[in-house]
């Protein structure tokens, strides 16, 4: 029978210390390798959950395809497209170099989707008086 080169540690006595990385026993490239695995398998999983979620993505047919769920409260929409718009505002004058970004095209890349929304509800308000 052949022997271990390395017998096994009992990790009973340290279990914390026993998982750490130790020079003697591994080597940089048997650690990396280990953690890139278990990297890869927390992405899989979370994808996996927020692709196919626990009990489906949607069970009933009640809906008609097409129709919004919830018709006539558009707030949850807009507010998504207005937090949206301000972090994109944001995130360019992060990266951007001080001075290189104006203070107007931030307010403009803000105020947009609100001057669309208020476009769009001006120009239904005319239309249903007839003056369009």
């Amino acid at each position: 029978m052949a022997t271990q080169p390395n017998p096994p540690e009992d990790v009973s006595d340290d279990f914390y210390a026993y998982y750490r990385f130790n020079p003697s026993r591994d080597t940089p490239s048997d650690a990396r390798n280990t953690l890139l695995v278990v990297g890869t398998l927390i992405a899989a999983a979370t994808f996996q959950a927020g692709i196919n979620p626990p009990g489906g993505v949607w069970q009933d047919k009640t809906i008609v395809d097409g129709v919004p769920t919830h018709p006539g409260r558009p707030s949850w929409v807009l507010t998504a497209i207005y937090s949206m718009s301000g972090t994109y505002g944001f995130s360019i004058a992060a990266v951007e170099p001080p001075g290189a970004v104006k203070f107007w095209y931030i307010m403009i890349a803000f105020l947009l989707p609100y001057a669309v929304r208020l476009s769009q509800q001006i120009f239904k308000i005319y239309k249903k008086r007839g003056q369009l």
